[in-house]
């Protein structure tokens, strides 16, 4: 195991139990970003995509785990990590500018809590009709605000 993946992998554990002790009960207009999805399209901008859909599956089910829903955050952070893995810019290309990874974040974003909610409505686990805005929009542009704040403040060695 290289010491990159293995740093990912300890920033990754640090990163759930900051979303389970922390970002889960930092809400704003009831919404509340998501740090697991944050840390996983950094991951995608690192490793290739089998590395990245085990490290969605892992860390996706790890957090369903202590969320009690059992699937839900894994099925959409690998849907995720499947369809938007090739719209991440990788470190060898050119540093994109602010605009352009806030709009990456919140189409990627987006695209994973729409996933997340038609599934729970499908299987109808979480009253998901009543909050169904706030998920939608307010998670999506509070994960893409700190997703964008954390990419232009990440190291570049990492």
């Amino acid at each position: 195991m290289k010491p990159n993946l293995l740093n990912h992998i300890v920033l990754g554990v640090f990163m759930l139990v900051g979303q389970i002790m922390i970002f889960r009960h930092l809400r704003i207009f009831n919404s509340e970003p998501d740090l697991i999805l944050v840390f996983l399209l950094l991951f995608v901008h690192y490793h290739d995509r089998t590395r990245s859909l085990i490290a969605a599956a892992v860390f996706g089910l790890a957090y369903d785990a202590f969320l009690d829903l059992w699937g839900l955050h894994m099925f959409a952070k690998v849907a995720m990590v499947m369809f938007c893995y090739n719209f991440m810019p990788r470190p060898e290309d050119s540093k994109p500018q602010l605009l352009q990874i806030f709009i990456t974040m919140v189409a990627i974003t987006f695209f994973h809590n729409a996933v997340l909610l038609g599934v729970s409505a499908f299987i109808q686990s979480l009253s998901t009709s009543s909050y169904f805005v706030e998920i939608l929009l307010g998670n999506t542009i509070f994960t893409a605000i700190i997703g964008t704040f954390l990419y232009f403040f990440k190291t570049e060695q990492v």
